[in-house]
């Protein structure tokens, strides 16, 4: 009996037992014995409601925040490998565009006063040419891109680009036109809009070829290297490039080589960089000439035998071509000179 009065009984609170059935319900909203409604527990109820509601309200503060949130603009010196995958903003001049119309690629190479980064938008050629249209980026614009980083030491620096609206072109490169007795030495590495026509092939060399064309002010040589070529997509402007007489509205590059001033096309892959106005007429005189071992003359070779007492000179003299000289059974004329 001591026992039993030694145990103290737990006081439960009458907002705690159902009114029905006069059980524990404890935190519950609906006895779970007889399945009456408590009305009496709003209170807990209210609770409820307002950590729910407060919750999906401070989640929508922070989503608000992030996106009001300014990119930071960093320059492309102070990228570190720490802020890989980190979403930057970098602003500078294109200095090299390419474009893969059969992989729906493109690329830039982006400076400024500090570095150069790779921007690189991957199944997005499409998007961005239908976002810009004829104003897509190209060599010579400043832009500002933001874009996630990625840093690796095989690839380097780059930048990922997925949204057009993340390019922003600050200063549009417009490339003028020019005559080529105006070409000098001093515009190497700039772009000029040429109306040329192809004058003649000159030759073709392990990575490319070499094409003359004038305007009427001037001739000037225009190489054609062979990834360029390739890069070129219209079958009619490739064929006639290298057919005297074909007529072109280019945008070309003004290089040197050992002295001597020339042109490079620069991104054949835009139709607008290379358009066609006139076909030429007849065929490439390019060729390609393969010398060949004239076998009409006579082979001749010597083994020398040495004897005892004398040199004995054996000379086999092949005759392929020629049906008059006299053969043994193994299709040879063999002469035996003996030299004392």
């Amino acid at each position: 009996m001591e026992k039993k009065d030694s145990i103290k009984k737990i006081e439960v609170s009458d907002e705690a037992k159902c009114p029905s059935c006069g059980r524990f319900v404890g935190p519950y909203e609906i006895c779970p014995h007889c399945q009456a409604s408590l009305h009496k527990r709003m209170s807990l109820i209210l609770v409820k409601r307002i950590a729910v509601i407060g919750s999906i309200v401070g989640l929508g503060m922070l989503w608000y925040a992030s996106k009001m949130k300014e990119i930071p603009v960093v320059q492309i010196s102070s990228i570190t490998e720490r802020m890989n995958n980190a979403l930057v903003e970098v602003a500078g001049t294109i200095t090299a565009a390419r474009f893969d119309e059969t992989k729906n690629n493109f690329s830039y190479t982006l400076n400024d006063p500090t570095g150069k980064i790779k921007l690189n938008g991957f199944n997005a050629l499409s998007e961005f040419k239908k976002s810009f249209g004829d104003n897509m980026p190209q060599e010579g614009d400043k832009i500002r891109v933001a874009g996630q980083l990625n840093i690796s030491e095989k690839f380097g620096v780059g930048m990922f680009v997925k949204n057009p609206k993340r390019i922003v072109i600050t200063e549009k490169y417009l490339v003028i036109e020019k005559k080529i007795k105006d070409i000098t030495v001093k515009d190497a590495k700039k772009s000029y809009r040429l109306h040329v026509t192809i004058e003649d092939i000159e030759r073709e060399f392990s990575v490319g070829k070499s094409v003359t064309v004038s305007d009427g002010t001037g001739s000037i040589s225009l190489t054609i290297f062979n990834s360029d070529f390739d890069r070129i997509t219209d079958t009619a402007t490739k064929e006639n490039l290298l057919l005297p007489g074909a007529e072109f509205i280019m945008i070309a590059t003004v290089d040197s080589y050992r002295g001597s001033v020339q042109l490079k096309l620069k991104n054949p892959e835009n139709s607008q960089n290379l358009v066609l106005v006139k076909k030429g007429s007849g065929a490439s005189s390019l060729q390609i000439m393969e010398e060949k071992a004239d076998t009409s003359e006579p082979v001749k070779r010597q083994i020398k035998s040495r004897n005892n007492n004398s040199d004995i000179t054996i000379q086999e003299e092949e005759t392929p071509h020629s049906d008059k000289s006299k053969k043994s059974e193994e299709g040879k004329d063999i002469t035996i000179q003996e030299e004392k």
